[in-house]
């Protein structure tokens, strides 16, 4: 929802056409991902820079992807930069990512409580993944 919206892929009324596509590709993609190894297979923030410097298709995934790719061999020399000097850029990169809770409706129960449980639960368990269970069962 937050990449849709970055992207300007949403309706009058706020709402994503299409809705099950991003989430079908997201949710096959976690399940599949650690029988091949890749455990953290998901949607990231990189995908929400992406759409808001205007890209829309799939080829800025796959520019993303050669870029990952290439980077693999400058990892012997990243691996020497010391973790105290990449933390201010995970500082940005999660305030970024609080930029979309200003659009939701936090004084509405059905959508408050859930968006509050998986911000709680990610900054408790440092766990997307356990937080996003967490935020679906808090909607029953």
């Amino acid at each position: 929802m937050a990449v849709g919206g970055e992207a300007g892929l949403l309706d009058e009324e706020g709402n994503m056409v299409h809705i099950n596509r991003p989430f079908m590709v997201d949710s096959i993609a976690a399940a599949i991902g650690p029988w091949v190894g890749i455990p953290a297979a998901t949607a990231l923030i990189e995908s929400s820079a992406a759409a808001e410097a205007g890209g829309k298709t799939g080829l800025t995934a796959l520019a993303a992807a050669v870029m990952f790719l290439l980077m693999l061999l400058f990892t012997p020399i990243a691996l020497m930069i010391p973790k105290e000097a990449t933390a201010p850029a995970l500082i940005l990169i999660g305030l970024n990512m609080f930029s979309g809770l200003r659009k939701v409706d936090l004084a509405n129960f059905t959508d408050g409580l859930p968006v509050l449980m998986m911000v709680m639960i990610t900054l408790i368990a440092n766990s997307f993944g356990t937080a996003s269970p967490a935020g679906c069962c808090s909607t029953w």
